[in-house]
């Protein structure tokens, strides 16, 4: 029970997380838990799966469990708890929700220091309801004729509460019904505006004047609209979720559902408003509906009440309310009249839903009064008083105006006095004798009280002090000691330091020092609470520094024992290195290679993950031999881990003498020296016996793919090539845990291969082979990706704005959100090629504009694209002669209204091309006229160069290099101007050296073939190998002289055939 006796409340850095600590002190390096990432809000329809996620961090490492308001999360049934250790998140899956589901949601994290607590809302929404009765006569307990939904549709449902909403309102629902596209919403909405209209009219004369529900001041919710019926006997009906509600004749005010009419007015009203009172309630004249609109009940308490307040006319005055969970919108009343966002009101939300603010502007004295914040069931109320402003007499000011100039030159000729009398200069020191000499003079009173008020307040910095040196901010480690120095260019002051605008004293846990015109704090251990804005002050000259309090980045334990382990590959073959580490915030990832910094392209692969990150080196060399270095960084510091690349290739020729050590007529014993390279295998004997040789190797996979796509249904089969002596044993692992049993693992001679028959979404993951003999152990990991072709994208729409160019919008594939690879593509037919051409691609939103030629017909198709490939087309209308909306006269000029300076829409990338390889580099340029650009080489422009192809359509400039070289190296640099403005973007070209095995391909292409070239070109390979990375260009040529002296030539190859073809580089 100690852990309770001493709790600290606290909150945490990300918004709408509570923190309470156990212990007053934490030890050292441990730390209550948190948050790194909390769930979110989700409104899904019934039926559908849920899914909150959490990433959560503390040492020691906390325990998260579910909680729901309202219920038990016991049911493993429907509530499914998990921990993805490849995300690093908790999960809870709500599998088939249901309405009786929607709840306020609570996440915990508990260690054994702390527990941090977190909420998100479900809401719910029903679909799926039967036909109503024909037999209408009792009301209650009949279902609403629903129109159907059909599959990749948006739910008829969302439609129905547009038409009746308000437009403030638009934002809100499309949000919680998932729709994003806005203008293909309003588009639709229209249409669906006219369609209604036309179907209210068969039953309806007019409908207007509809007030959304709401829940009033007295707790009862209430929506009302004018209507006037074509048929008095037309039935009305109300529902709730589609379940018809009875309402009553009107005359009983205490019953729950009623509906009062007074001439053309219809309102409707709920009482004793409960939880389960939430939900869509719909009127119905007939089977027509007039009006939709949805009442929101939050399970929420108020964390922090309506507080009265009082202001001077003309003055704000602000109320908040703070909730125990988030609520996204609340109805706020004042004197319980309900009240908007607008020029008088302004009412905001903070981020995590939890604060609601109402500012009252300009207040007057009619605004005085009560005003109410209601959320569901819940309301707090506080009052508003507003004082007058008050008005001086015109005789009564000019007396005053006469007492204050005359006090004022009284205080005035006091101060100098004083001033001069002041033996130090600082004004806010003066002494007790100098208020009593005031007190026994001619000045009243009041006049006392100004000079003390003016002495207070004033500040008279001295000229002669100022900081040499100021603060600076601090990064300072959790435990650790930090300082905080300043420096004044005097050692007669002292002066005095702040945190967040407090005093502070040694007694507040720090160290204050001074050490001449040095003046220091030191916090001895660093706690979370000691971050801050500090700051120092010395006779009105102040320097001020924040302080953060943070942790050293940190490694997955399991990771680093991972990447400990040296890789070891043959030449030619790839090597890849991994390594995992808790999600971090602000985390800078670098690779090393033998102290050089790896940068992705070219044979280098570089991934970072918010979890992890991947170095994959292709082709390896024997030169690529040496130390890796995984380095990650924050604001706090770095920290380091290290691997090693070992390359084996065939070795180098024995050294002599050749001796024989003994010889018989069925052995014979041979004895050589080592050769000066071995390959990196070490050779167990220098000793041959029956001519045999015999070494072990550690397990190593050759050219494995870490990355495979497969379509749902088909087949996975993840074969991996490896080299061991003697054959390792095998295992594999998803997500760090061993293989279904149901799934084949097929062995053959330095082959293992996993079958997964028939392939699933959830077979997706990464997936790691390990093989581990006497020699060691080597672990390789695979990420599959199961996936299915794309849906096509929704309807295409033609618009033009602009003459010559037409906007083509189309609606998102279903797969939109599902799938992060996917794209799009857009092509264009018209009826002068009358081929179709791809126009874009790779394109992540819905909409690209493109011009148009006039007298010409086009069609527009819109692929959806993602691993597996193209979906279907979705196809355009024609746009024709006939459908230029923006004609421009010819006898006027033309009128430019897209004046823009130039812009970077995408900019130039890096590139590491090898030596003698092709370059092309890209970037896309904007801008209204359309700019000049300009390509610049370490500062020289190269427009004119003819090394450089330099293009530049419709804003995609582009610049080829046929074959890089050394001087090709530097900062690229386009600059694009017109008479609006300039825009620029570089980038960095890095040529990198040849390779050995191209170097040595480009010889054997040049030498003749035989038998005895072949045995010199080993020894030449395995030197080059081994030279090249150090740039011993002669000693390569010396060294192939001499091989090709000890061959025989079917052409002369002598030195400077060579020379001809190391120029070739």
């Amino acid at each position: 029970l100690w852990k309770f006796k001493s709790t600290i409340k606290k909150r945490s850095r990300v918004p709408g997380v509570m923190i309470t600590q156990y212990v007053k002190e934490l030890p050292r390096g441990k730390t209550t838990p948190d948050f790194t990432r909390k769930p979110i809000a989700l409104t899904v329809q019934e039926g559908r799966v849920a899914i909150f996620k959490a990433v959560v961090n503390g040492d020691p490492a906390p325990t998260v469990t579910w909680a729901r308001n309202k219920g038990d999360t016991s049911d493993p049934e429907k509530y499914k708890p998990r921990y993805d250790e490849r995300t690093r998140e908790h999960v809870l899956e709500i599998v088939n929700v249901q309405v009786d589901q929607a709840d306020t949601y609570k996440c915990f994290a508990t260690n054994l220091f702390g527990k941090a607590m977190c909420t998100a809302a479900l809401s719910v929404f029903a679909v799926g309801f039967k036909k109503k009765s024909k037999d209408t006569s009792k009301k209650g307990g009949y279902k609403r004729k629903e129109k159907p939904k059909k599959e990749g549709e948006i739910d008829p449902k969302f439609w129905e509460v547009m038409l009746s909403a308000k437009k403030s309102d638009y934002e809100r629902i499309c949000h919680e019904f998932g729709v994003t596209d806005y203008r293909w919403m309003l588009k639709q909405l229209n249409l669906k505006k006219k369609e209604k209209e036309d179907e209210q009219a068969k039953v309806v004369e007019n409908v207007g004047n509809m007030n959304q529900i709401e829940v009033k001041t007295s707790g009862r919710a209430e929506f009302e609209f004018d209507m006037k019926l074509k048929d008095a006997n037309s039935q009305i009906n109300l529902y709730k979720n589609g379940e018809m509600l009875d309402y009553g004749d009107g005359t009983d005010d205490s019953s729950k559902h009623n509906m009062k009419k007074t001439g053309d007015k219809y309102m409707f009203s709920i009482n004793n408003l409960g939880l389960n009172d939430g939900g869509l309630y719909q009127v119905d004249v007939e089977d027509v509906n007039i009006i939709s609109t949805t009442l929101a009940i939050p399970d929420v308490e108020f964390d922090g009440m309506l507080k009265d307040a009082k202001v001077v006319e003309g003055q704000d005055a602000m109320f908040e309310g703070i909730f125990s969970g988030p609520v996204p919108q609340i109805t706020w009343c004042a004197n319980d009249i309900s009240v908007e966002h607008g020029d008088k009101y302004n009412i905001t939300v903070s981020e995590d839903k939890l604060t609601h603010r109402l500012v009252v502007k300009n207040c007057k004295k009619e605004d005085k009064g009560v005003y109410t914040a209601i959320a569901g069931i819940k309301s707090s109320r506080a009052t508003l008083a507003v004082d007058e402003k008050k008005t001086k007499q015109p005789g009564e000011a000019r007396v005053q105006m006469g007492e204050v100039m005359e006090l004022m030159a009284m205080v005035v000729q006091r101060m100098v006095v004083v001033m001069e009398r002041m033996a130090i200069e600082d004004l806010a020191e003066m002494e007790e004798k100098d208020v009593e000499e005031m007190q026994q003079g001619s000045m009243d009173k009041v006049a006392l009280e100004q000079v003390i008020i003016i002495h207070s307040h004033v500040s008279v910095p001295d000229d002669k002090v100022h900081f040499a040196s100021g603060l600076t901010d601090k990064n300072a480690l959790r435990g650790k000691p930090a300082e905080l120095v300043c420096k004044l260019n005097t050692d007669k002051m002292d002066g005095v330091w702040y945190k967040d605008g407090n005093k502070m004293t040694s007694k507040d846990g720090v160290v204050i020092s001074k050490d001449g015109c040095t003046h220091k704090l030191i916090i001895q251990n660093c706690k979370d609470s000691d971050g801050g804005l500090y700051h120092f002050e010395v006779n009105g000259c102040k320097t001020e520094a924040m302080v953060r309090v943070g942790d050293l980045p940190e490694f997955d334990p399991d990771g680093l024992q991972k990447f400990s382990n040296p890789v070891i590959v043959k030449a030619g073959q790839s090597a890849s290195f991994k390594m995992s580490f808790p999600p971090q915030a602000s985390l800078e990832i670098k690779w090393f290679k033998n102290g050089l910094e790896l940068l992705d392209g070219g044979s280098v692969k570089v991934v970072k993950e918010s979890n992890h990150s991947r170095l994959q080196i292709k082709d390896c060399l024997r030169s690529d031999t040496g130390q890796i270095k995984i380095q990650l960084k924050n604001p706090f510091g770095s920290i380091e881990a290290l691997s090693s690349l070992i390359v084996l290739d065939k070795p180098g020729p024995p050294q002599g003498p050749l001796e024989v050590n003994e010889s018989t007529s069925s052995v014979l014993e041979l004895k050589w020296n080592p050769p000066k390279d071995d390959g990196e295998i070490k050779l167990s004997s220098n000793i041959f016996t029956d001519f045999e040789q015999s070494f072990s190797v550690k397990p190593h996979f050759k050219d494995p793919e870490d990355f495979m796509v497969v379509r749902s249904g088909n087949s996975i089969r993840i074969k991996i090539n490896y080299e061991a002596s003697p054959p390792p044993d095998i295992t594999w692992l998803k997500n760090g845990e061993p293989v279904s049993p149901w799934n084949k693992i097929i062995h053959a001679d330095g082959t293992c291969t996993l079958v997964i028959p028939s392939s699933k979404y959830s077979d997706s993951g990464v997936y790691t082979i390990v093989a581990k003999n006497s020699s060691g152990q080597a672990s390789f990991d695979i990420e599959v990706r199961v996936t299915d072709e794309p849906k096509p994208p929704g309807p295409v729409v033609l618009e033009q704005v602009v003459y010559g160019k037409v906007i083509i919008t189309w609606s998102p594939s279903p797969d939109h959100n599902k799938d992060d690879r996917l794209h799009y593509v857009v092509e264009e037919y018209n009826s002068n090629t009358r081929i179709w051409r791809r126009i874009a691609d790779h394109l992540l939103c819905t909409t690209y504009t493109t011009n148009i030629q006039p007298g010409q017909e086009y069609h527009f198709r819109v692929y959806a694209k993602n691993d597996m490939g193209l979906s279907d087309p979705s196809e355009s209308p024609t746009w024709g002669i006939n459908n230029n909306k923006v004609p421009m006269p010819s006898t006027v000029s033309a009128v430019v209204t897209l004046e823009r300076p130039p812009s970077i829409l995408v900019p130039l990338k890096r590139h590491t091309p090898p030596k003698g390889y092709q370059c092309y580099m890209t970037c896309a340029v904007r801008g209204c006229p359309s700019p000049y650009i300009a390509w610049y080489h370490n500062g020289i422009c190269i427009n004119s160069d003819n090394n450089y192809y330099i293009t530049n359509t419709s804003g995609v400039c582009s610049m080829y290099i046929l074959r890089v070289r050394p001087e090709d190296s530097g900062e690229y640099k386009v600059v694009a101007v017109n008479q609006f403005g300039k825009a620029e973007c570089s980038s960095i070209l890095k040529v990198k050296g040849m390779t050995a095995a191209v170097f040595i391909s480009m010889l054997e292409k040049c030498l003749p073939q035989s038998p005895d070239l072949h045995d010199g070109l080993s020894f030449v390979n395995s030197h080059v190998a081994n030279n090249f990375q150090h740039g011993y260009v002669m000693q390569m040529g010396n060294s192939y002289a001499r091989a090709c002296q000890k061959v025989t030539c079917r052409a002369n190859m002598d030195r400077q055939s060579f020379l001809c073809g190391h120029r070739l580089i």
